[in-house]
């Protein structure tokens, strides 16, 4: 069996170097960790992965004391909808809890904070040695961040992030709206709406969208306008409802249900309410498991710094989390 002594022999180095050449660490110059992987190869070396994953446990449980820190980066402002603040805390208690488990803890950073420039972040970053960023789903004023991205790693949550690309964490929209049409559907709906602001279907990459329309496409019916409004207010809801009569409302914020209520019109006994994120307990729709989301930005973060991969990833990937229908108390069963 070809050994990592074998393989340094042939290079004239230590062991300690082919290890570390191999998972390339930085630390080793990029033409001996070439000339060494090469020799590995062609003396047929192969990882066994069992040790490789015991090594990584050990390596971080040692480094754990010194290098802990994970930073969690939002640019939400204390003004922002209390259901934009909610979905931050329930990820940020995803990530603290998954980060417990593997020995780090995070940090959060506020972009809006007065003088945090991502220049200034960048530095602080580095001079406290944070060696992994999580970038939440990011308010509209920063699309783009200009961060020193070659010194961490990243991984960003849901599409509020268009540049630079970066792994993702993100909710399957898609998967999630077809589970919750399918759902009303069983329930006897036939007339369904999308109704939400304009900005939301950008915020989800408009992945709601081409559910909404693929379903109405597959069923065969004449399809409801959906409404998307760069105005959004009781007033062009109500317009919009009282033309198209859906029979039920799917929209992403409850305040739907409230406009209704207001102008006289019965939730769900004269029109159904689900919601694409559900906050409230009483409330039909969808859960996002923010807190399952959150996790598995930290799971992703750290197995970048067990394996020393920085900066921009060559290859993005993106992970998708599905969401699970909750029947409450905004749609009933209809009948034959």
């Amino acid at each position: 069996m070809i050994t990592l002594k074998h393989i340094g022999d042939s290079c004239a180095v230590s062991k300690a170097t082919v290890s570390l050449a191999l998972r390339d660490d930085p630390r080793i110059p990029e033409e001996t960790r070439t000339r060494i992987k090469q020799a590995a190869a062609k003396l047929g070396y192969r990882m066994n992965p069992l040790v490789s994953a015991h090594s990584a446990y050990v390596r971080t449980a040692r480094e754990s004391k010194t290098t802990t820190v994970l930073g969690y980066l939002t640019n939400w402002a204390s003004s922002a909808q209390p259901a934009s603040n909610l979905v931050n805390q329930r990820c940020l208690a995803g990530m603290h809890a998954r980060a417990k488990e593997l020995g780090y803890r995070v940090d959060h950073f506020q972009l809006l904070e007065r003088g945090l420039t991502e220049r200034r972040l960048s530095r602080i970053l580095a001079a406290r040695n944070i060696m992994g960023i999580v970038v939440a789903d990011l308010a509209k004023a920063h699309h783009e961040l200009d961060l020193d991205w070659q010194n961490v790693a990243s991984v960003a949550i849901g599409y509020g992030l268009r540049s630079p690309l970066i792994h993702r964490v993100c909710h399957d929209q898609y998967a999630s709206m077809r589970v919750l049409l399918a759902e009303l559907m069983s329930l006897g709906y036939k007339r369904i709406g999308l109704a939400m602001e304009h900005r939301q279907d950008e915020r989800t990459n408009n992945l709601i969208l081409a559910a909404y329309l693929a379903h109405q496409s597959q069923q065969g019916q004449t399809p409801i306008p959906p409404l998307l409004s760069d105005e959004w207010n009781k007033e062009v809801l109500l317009k919009w409802y009282r033309k198209n009569k859906p029979d039920v409302i799917v929209s992403v914020l409850d305040d739907v249900v409230g406009w209704l209520r207001e102008a006289g019109i019965s939730v769900p006994d004269q029109v159904g309410f689900a919601s694409v994120c559900v906050l409230k307990s009483e409330s039909s729709g969808i859960y996002q498991h923010f807190e399952a989301i959150g996790a598995a930005a930290v799971s992703h973060l750290v197995s970048q710094l067990y394996t020393n991969q920085r900066g921009l990833p060559e290859h993005p990937q993106t992970n998708l989390i599905i969401g699970s229908w909750r029947e409450g108390k905004s749609v009933r069963r209809l009948k034959a």
